[in-house]
């Protein structure tokens, strides 16, 4: 018997990881306190595996890996192993919060930028 989908689980599926990074950018940069907000544009041409979104507002930072759902299961992309040493290598650090954030995770991505 075939799933029955929520139209948020939809919309998510059908949502690719390029619009999800530019809805992602618009909400962080249209708050009335916007954050200054990184994104690499060309990765082919970057280190491997550097977080999608590197976010700053006063004191603090965010970084995030933006993950598209696979169209077919709903599951989260998976995080490479560059990705993942990144990922790593931020949570060490003290202050930045780290994340791994798919389209079915808006409100904790208002949370987070609030």
């Amino acid at each position: 018997m075939a799933e029955l989908l929520s139209a948020r689980e939809v919309v998510a599926r059908a949502t690719t990881e390029e619009d999800f990074q530019t809805a992602v950018l618009a909400f962080g940069r249209g708050l009335p306190q916007p954050w200054l907000m990184y994104h690499t544009h060309r990765s082919d041409r970057s280190e491997p595996g550097f977080p999608d979104l590197v976010a700053l507002r006063g004191p603090r930072m965010v970084v995030a890996e933006l993950k598209a759902l696979d169209r077919r299961t709903g599951r989260p992309k998976k995080v490479t192993p560059a990705q993942e040493r990144w990922l790593r290598a931020f949570r060490a650090m003290r202050g930045p919060e780290v994340f791994v954030w798919t389209p079915l995770d808006w409100e904790e991505i208002k949370a987070a930028l609030a």
